[in-house]
């Protein structure tokens, strides 16, 4: 993703990298962002369901997994597919 993202761009990113386990480390690398952003949005979307760790490791929940599906659907339909819209399931 180029130039600025919208907070709506940065969790679904996030969302996009844990779809599998990840350590905060590694999706701070993939998202190419900063710890204390990723710290910031971490602490939201955890409060609201959308992440939970497991170990040292980060992994989206049931609906955070829905939550990037539905996020993906939107930008497919609003034909501004990003990195993370390509791959719909």
């Amino acid at each position: 993703m180029a130039g600025l993202r919208s907070k709506q761009d940065i969790v679904a990113e996030i969302l996009w990298r844990i779809e599998e386990p990840k350590t905060k480390y590694q999706v701070v690398q993939e998202a190419r962002s900063n710890s204390r952003q990723i710290d910031n949005y971490l602490k939201i979307m955890q409060t609201a369901g959308l992440v939970t760790t497991t170990g040292n490791r980060l992994v989206a929940t049931e609906k955070g997994r829905e939550l990037l599906r539905l996020y993906r659907q939107a930008e497919q339909m609003l034909g501004c597919e990003t990195l993370v819209a390509k791959d719909v399931k």
